[in-house]
């Protein structure tokens, strides 16, 4: 189970950097790419870090690590909203041109500023290299689909490519052609975005 849960970790990860478009400064939903996003959600981030963060890297264990390269380039929310320990955003994936993240539950909603910030500053303070404006709403569904093609649904040729929300049974493999849902079965639906909830992070 575990090994199928992983191979669905990493089409979520190839979803979410598949599914904004990279433009200048933007917050997205990871998911969709719409540009409004939820508490608690997986978000994209395009154009803050080049020149700031050199080199590809993710997460690679849980807690989701708060900053990067030695811990000198971090994101955090502007203004403080519910103390500084809780202000750092975990993240999910980093590269010169995009940043995935998890939106701390507790944000507040509105038009939020994400800043990427660098230690080592005059005097050994942290300075700002770039920010980026986050249209935070209570809710912003979007699910995760699945990039790949599937020529038993298209048929010869496999022209054109279908894509699909990702939906795992109860053990953890996708749900397609190969697998398909059988009635009264259990699924999960891949998504982010649905907002505040009991169990929030």
């Amino acid at each position: 189970m575990k090994s199928h849960i992983s191979r669905v970790l990493k089409t979520v990860l190839l979803t979410a950097l598949i599914a904004g478009t990279s433009c200048a400064q933007v917050v997205v939903n990871a998911a969709s790419g719409a540009t409004a996003v939820a508490p608690g959600s997986i978000i994209s981030i395009y154009g803050i870090a080049a020149g700031v963060i050199p080199v590809t890297g993710k997460a690679t264990s849980l807690p989701l690590p708060t900053g990067i390269l030695g811990g000198r380039v971090y994101l955090s929310l502007l203004p403080i909203t519910i103390g500084s320990s809780a202000n750092l955003i975990s993240l999910f994936y980093w590269s010169p041109s995009q940043v995935n993240a998890l939106l701390p539950a507790k944000v507040s909603t509105g038009a939020v500023t994400i800043a990427l910030r660098q230690a080592g500053g005059p005097g050994g303070a942290d300075v700002p290299a770039g920010s980026a404006i986050a249209n935070v709403q209570t809710q912003a569904p979007g699910m995760f689909v699945d990039p790949t093609t599937d020529c038993t649904i298209l048929g010869a040729g496999c022209a054109t490519q279908l894509i699909r929300a990702i939906i795992t049974d109860a053990s953890g493999q996708l749900i397609n052609s190969r697998n398909p849902a059988r009635s009264g079965q259990s699924m999960v639906i891949w998504l982010t975005g649905l907002g505040l909830s009991a169990t929030a992070p």
